[in-house]
């Protein structure tokens, strides 16, 4: 199977995972709810692998008072010169290359120049803090490494550390970074020197192309260095390993895992979505007398042909012996995810409201990305500002009904963590799995059954015995009976396509209405 097969096969897998099935409502309305709760989505062991505090003691206060008058001074001199020296030679060894040039591997001066701002950016680092490294695991020699590392957990810009261990080797690994950083003043030309494969997430080609160029890479028969990747694609807490993302595995080759730790007892290595901006965490990182970095490596994993054909396989076992090394959970947070929590904050909620464990949450459900932001904008209109929740009589308002049964039924319904509360992850599930897969056609029967039980009825459902229907079944209020109402322009009588087009809108109020009849039909048969 081709490179270009395994990307299309593997985007068919992950967008044909089966979608959770309605839940069965029986006539036991409890044991719909115990059911649900046992067959639904579990809770991530990591609820917020985002979010990043430090906390400072007074002694620690003091401390960086200290070293800010004292030492940082000196320290952001020495690193400038580092820098602004490695910065001046790549870019006159770039001056005058062409792109087909920069897509071939570096020889001659080029490569020992290459070696030698490595070796800057390395004292600029010493000088930061970062004196020693320690180094664990086997090592793999230059001639016979695999072309691919694979490094977890990305914690922050300080990983860039681990490119800068083979200097001895006349070695410089080259990343795999986002397209942004080609822009970034000095920092941009220190990262094209590095010769990195860049990677655009607004590009929709851009993701076969750099699977394609690190497969390139990867069968030059050393004549390139290692592509270095964290496979995670975004930086969090370091308390778990969150979803791979399948660019180092696409290309069926062998991977190096690399573990990397920073155990020092304040971490300011770690920068991310909900966190302390760069410039405190740089501050705090230059006014520590020094910074511990902890590196492992495992044994080359040679992939199986089960997991050449199966990338997402072959990532999850990855991950999975990265994870044990780090003695830390794994998640199926992802990058998207970090993206939720920018949009429910730009919605006034808090932003761990947008967390939904994007990886599973999606596909299990069926849905797309436009209905998730979609259903976050629904939520934020009815989710109490303090801390991004539903109550019952907020869910009620919004359904707009009384807050006793059956509303009461199916707010239980989506609370499956019984705290009389709903959360956004809560309300996408119960939206996606419980209310959006109504069957329409056997409630609208019932319905009609319900409402012409004495009369020898074959056409629709009259939209005023409707109406009565909602007021008085569903505890309803007239206004949003009207509005129910307006959606049928009018009509006298509502058809099965009507009321199809009712449960696509409103899906809640189509699941309150099947909900009652299951109810109704349940104390008929017992009386």
């Amino acid at each position: 199977m081709s490179v270009t097969q395994r990307i299309k096969s593997a985007g068919v897998a992950s967008a044909s995972a089966s979608p959770l099935s309605a839940v069965p409502l029986s006539d036991n309305l409890q044991q719909d709810s115990e059911l649900f709760r046992r067959d639904s989505i579990t809770e991530p062991v990591v609820p917020n692998p985002f979010v990043h505090t430090i906390h400072l003691t007074g002694w620690d206060k003091v401390r960086v008072a200290v070293m800010t008058v004292v030492v940082l001074p000196i320290r952001v001199v020495g690193m400038s010169l580092c820098t602004f020296l490695a910065w001046f030679i790549s870019y006159m060894s770039l001056l005058g290359l062409s792109d087909e040039t920069l897509n071939e591997p570096f020889t001659g001066w080029r490569k020992l120049v290459k070696v030698f701002v490595a070796l800057l950016v390395r004292l600029s680092f010493f000088i930061a803090g970062f004196h020693w490294v320690t180094c664990r695991g086997s090592d793999v020699p230059r001639d016979s490494a695999p072309p691919i590392m694979v490094v977890a957990p990305h914690a922050g810009y300080m990983d860039a550390l681990i490119t800068l261990m083979h200097i001895c080797d006349l070695d410089v690994p080259t990343p795999v970074a986002k397209s942004d950083v080609e822009h970034y003043p000095m920092l941009g030309t220190l990262t094209k020197f590095t010769q990195p494969v860049f990677v655009s997430r607004e590009d929709p080609n851009s993701r076969q192309n750099t699977i394609k160029e690190i497969l390139r890479r990867s069968k030059s028969a050393g004549r390139w260095q290692q592509t270095i990747i964290f496979p995670e694609g975004t930086c969090t807490n370091r308390s778990c390993l969150i979803s791979f993302k399948l660019g180092a595995f696409l290309p069926g080759v062998p991977v190096q895992p690399v573990a990397i730790r920073y155990p020092n007892r304040i971490d300011t290595a770690t920068w991310t979505f909900d966190g302390p901006p760069v410039w405190m965490t740089m501050w705090l990182t230059l006014t520590k007398l020094y910074n511990r970095v902890e590196i492992d490596y495992l044994p080359v994993y040679h992939p199986s042909q089960e997991e050449i054909d199966n990338p997402q396989l072959f990532a999850d076992n990855v991950r999975r012996l990265l994870a044990k090394c780090l003695n830390v959970p794994t998640t199926e947070h992802t990058f998207a995810d970090g993206m939720m929590m920018f949009r429910a904050k730009s919605l006034g909620l808090p932003m761990e409201s947008g967390l939904i464990e994007y990886n599973k949450i999606v596909p299990k459900l069926g849905i797309k990305s436009t209905q998730v932001n979609e259903c976050l904008r629904e939520f934020s209109e009815i989710a109490e500002r303090g801390n991004g929740h539903i109550s019952l009589e907020g869910f009620a308002k919004y359904l707009g009904v009384a807050a006793k049964p059956p509303v009461t039924t199916l707010f239980h319904l989506y609370d499956r963590t019984g705290l009389s509360r709903i959360c956004f992850r809560e309300f996408l599930i119960g939206r996606y799995r419980i209310s959006a897969l109504v069957d329409c056609e056997t409630v609208y029967e019932k319905l009609r059954q319900k409402l012409y039980r004495n009369h020898d009825k074959n056409s629709g459902v009259a939209a005023e015995e409707f109406a009565t229907f909602l007021k008085n079944n569903l505890n309803m209020e007239q206004s949003r009976v009207d509005r129910i109402l307006n959606n049928f322009s009018g009509q006298s009588e509502i058809d099965l396509a009507d009321f199809s087009a009712l449960c696509q809108q409103s899906p809640e109020h189509a699941k309150l209405i099947e909900i009652h009849l299951a109810a109704s039909i349940s104390n008929t048969v017992n009386n």
